[in-house]
């Protein structure tokens, strides 16, 4: 579902293409001089449009995108690898420093992209361990750390107050049999979300869900 991105920007005014906004990521960039980096929006399903783009003069040296929609996911790429930077449009100007050739970024100005990174490092890290118990035969702490894994995205998802964070993560959800759980799961994020479009779809689809587990219990 939901992908990581990165990018950089151009000089503003050598750049005719540039979109006005109120914020702006500022983009570090280490990458081959001549290549391009292409600023997209990044839907849920994982469906990206490019909006704007920025010839790189000079590795390293600060380019700029102005960012015109607030809480929106959005990606930097390029033609020069298939690594790319994926980043949320909370409130404030981001910077970023993006390095193509070791696949690192950093980013700041975005909590809410900062508390993404942390959980998938963390969900990461967790994964490695189980796959090792796996290889190793321990199925029971192997079954442990993917029951641990399975309450972290729900316990992330049942905290974090930004949407995109949020739903990209809500794919990953498994309550398993416990439909009340999830119930109360999705009232409790009503109160946080009610109102955003991509939500109030994913909240209707829910009770759709639970009116036919009610009507035909497995």
């Amino acid at each position: 579902m939901g992908k990581t991105v990165r990018f950089f920007l151009c000089c503003a005014l050598l750049l005719s293409g540039c979109i006005s906004g109120e914020q702006k990521v500022f983009v570090y960039p280490r990458i081959g001089i001549g290549e391009k980096i292409y600023l997209s929006t990044v839907s849920i399903d994982g469906e990206y449009t490019k909006k704007d783009s920025c010839l790189i003069l000079e590795s390293g040296k600060m380019i700029s995108f102005n960012l015109p929609e607030e809480n929106q996911l959005y990606a930097l790429t390029s033609d020069f690898n298939s690594y790319f930077v994926v980043f949320i449009n909370d409130k404030g100007d981001k910077i970023i420093h993006a390095d193509y050739f070791s696949r690192h970024y950093s980013i700041s100005g975005s909590a809410a992209t900062k508390s993404l990174i942390h959980f998938q490092r963390l969900q990461n890290e967790l994964e490695k361990r189980r796959r090792l118990a796996a290889e190793k035969k321990e199925d029971q702490h192997a079954m442990e750390l993917a029951e641990k894994k399975r309450k972290y995205y729900i316990n992330y998802a049942d905290t974090v107050e930004n949407i995109k964070a949020f739903l990209i993560v809500n794919d990953e959800l498994n309550f398993g049999q416990d439909t009340r759980a999830f119930e109360k799961f999705m009232e409790r994020a009503k109160l946080r979300f009610k109102g955003n479009p991509e939500f109030d779809q994913i909240y209707q689809r829910s009770l759709v869900y639970l009116q036919s587990q009610k009507e035909h219990p497995e």
